[in-house]
């Protein structure tokens, strides 16, 4: 977790604990975030759900971190059955001929339905599964994988931050290496294991998707 990793930033920085409780864990977080959306590494898969529709919803706000979306589909808790998964489409489509909620897309930060929740469906909740890019989300795993890319780029931030010209100087050619360690890591990973690419949260780690 990032509070493991501050004593090694605090003393590489060479800076007091007064730092500990604000300056170093922002490092830390803003590393993790780095790491996550300039180096490729897997992101955990989490659920959002919607809850509690009311009639003639049709846009969806996604979380903060949201990535790129699973799956997408509706539950309907009275009789415990899900729907098929919905189908994506880049921009605006006419609404199904079923006259049920059918397609989706993303516009902006939302997630829109060709078609309004109906008053049938006030016992429905709609499932997004989602790839997460949030440091929260990610930071027990990519902690405790891979602490000293986290540690090296916190460092490197914070050396040009505080001023201190010589650690940064100390820390890139460490970072340089555990970049060339990561790549050689990543691409391991992509071509070996696929579905690896993907983090699952503690949320549901016996089924990708529920039936």
């Amino acid at each position: 977790m990032i509070a493991d990793l501050v004593p090694v930033v605090r003393s590489a920085l060479g800076v007091d604990a007064s730092y500990d409780a604000v300056v170093i864990p922002r490092l830390l977080n803003r590393a993790i975030n780095r790491l996550l959306r300039d180096y490729h590494f897997p992101k955990s898969v989490v659920r959002t759900d919607f809850s509690n529709l009311s009639p003639g919803d049709k846009e969806f706000v996604l979380p903060a971190g949201f990535k790129k979306e699973l799956l997408v589909h509706f539950r309907d808790n009275a009789r415990d059955m899900w729907s098929e998964p919905m189908k994506k489409r880049e921009a605006f489509q006419l609404p199904n001929a079923s006259g049920a909620p059918y397609y989706y897309w993303l516009q902006g930060n939302s997630l829109v339905l060709d078609t309004p929740v109906s008053s049938e469906m006030n016992d429905f909740d709609l499932h997004v599964y989602h790839e997460s890019m949030s440091p929260t989300v990610n930071e027990a795993w990519i902690t405790e994988d891979f602490p000293s890319a986290v540690e090296y780029r916190a460092i490197l931030q914070g050396g040009g931050e505080i001023r201190k010209p010589e650690v940064s100087q100390t820390y890139t050619p460490l970072w340089a290496d555990e970049r060339e360690s990561l790549a050689i890591y990543l691409n391991e990973l992509e071509w070996s294991n696929v579905e690896m690419f993907q983090r699952e949260s503690a949320m549901y780690t016996t089924e990708r998707y529920p039936a």
